[in-house]
């Protein structure tokens, strides 16, 4: 019961803790969103996807300030020939005037003249003559212009014939061109050097976004893995405080017994002796068959096919008594191991088969 207690209270604190690393995650997701979009919504412009129509938004700017170059060319050509002809209809207008005795200075004045001029024109020309038409040109002018509301307070400007008028509107038309031109070209020129700073930026840019998108991708990484994490520990929590956890409860305690179950000591002890007794006969027999030396006179006289005269026995020289030493010394290792090994023979064998 304990160890239950214990355990949920463990995992309440894991859950607590895991809750509370969850919110630090989801606070900083939230913001690294929010970093991602306030620098797209800053740099939109300059993002690399943005690459394909920032330089086909920069040819046709181009494209549009050579086209109004070659108009600021062909009006400034337009202009000059204007102005020209402008100073040849100014001269000609002064001659006819002079021809015309136009002397005076007040406009009313000028229009009797040229009133009287046209009344002399007619007797002598008919009205295609190009004096007359001139004349009569000068008439509606002045005319006009005295019946303008401005020509009641100030005196009329000097006559202008309508073919200078006319030089002078076209004139005014195309400086208003070349205005218009002159102004849109610097627009242009403002947009081209926008868009040159955008391209030249966008690998820079680009840099900046795919480190904000890693952060990105990490920081979400790890709130995907600590919301799992949270339902792993929630579920672990459920199942301890409804008890559907495992529970051990120990019915009767453990016991010593008088003796022991098996294996049969006294058995292991008497195959030992047998199985130790029975390797050492077998070494011992081994060992005699193995040694070359004769040892018996039969088997000398077989061996050479010749009588033996006589037999000397042993002699007890220092080497034969070490090498009976040695062979003792053998004898007893060998005895040993072979118990050692018998034994531990047997217990292999009557572990798997208990197994």
């Amino acid at each position: 019961e304990e160890s239950l207690i214990d355990r949920r209270s463990e995992l309440q604190s894991t859950e607590e803790f895991i809750d509370s690393q969850l919110r630090e995650a989801r606070q900083r997701l939230e913001e690294t969103e929010a970093q991602v979009q306030e620098f797209v919504r800053n740099n939109f412009k300059q993002l690399p996807e943005h690459l394909d129509a920032a330089v086909a938004r920069l040819d046709s700017l181009q494209a549009q300030l050579t086209t109004n170059g070659q108009l600021m060319t062909a009006n400034t050509v337009r202009k000059e020939s204007l102005e020209a002809e402008l100073g040849l209809a100014l001269k000609q207008s002064s001659a006819l005037s002079a021809a015309a005795g136009d002397s005076a200075s007040n406009p009313r004045e000028a229009l009797q003249q040229l009133r009287a001029a046209l009344v002399v024109l007619q007797s002598k020309y008919s009205d295609r003559h190009p004096d007359v038409i001139k004349t009569k040109e000068r008439i509606n002018a002045l005319e006009q212009q005295l019946d303008s509301p401005s020509a009641n307070s100030r005196s009329v400007r000097s006559y202008e014939s309508p073919q200078v008028a006319a030089i002078r509107s076209q004139l005014n038309e195309v400086n208003a061109r070349l205005a218009a031109l002159d102004k849109e070209n610097l627009n242009l020129k403002q947009a081209i050097d926008e868009l040159q700073v955008d391209i030249q930026t966008m690998p820079l840019k680009e840099q900046e976004l795919l480190k904000i998108k890693r952060d990105y991708a990490n920081v979400k990484a790890n709130y995907e893995r600590l919301l799992k994490a949270k339902e792993d520990a929630s579920l672990q929590n459920s199942l301890a405080r409804s008890q559907k956890a495992s529970q051990f409860r120990i019915v009767e305690p453990a016991e010593l017994p008088a003796f022991a179950a098996g294996p049969h000591r006294e058995l292991f002890i008497a195959a030992g002796v047998f199985v130790s007794a029975g390797i050492f006969i077998s070494l011992l027999f081994v060992l005699y068959f193995l040694n070359g030396a004769y040892k018996e006179r039969d088997e000398l006289e077989q061996s050479v096919n010749l009588p033996v005269l006589g037999i000397i026995p042993p002699m007890n020289t220092p080497e034969a008594v070490a090498y009976e030493r040695r062979l003792s010394s053998v004898s007893l290792f060998a005895t040993v191991l072979s118990l050692v090994t018998g034994s531990m023979l047997i217990v292999f064998l009557v572990g798997n088969a208990n197994g």
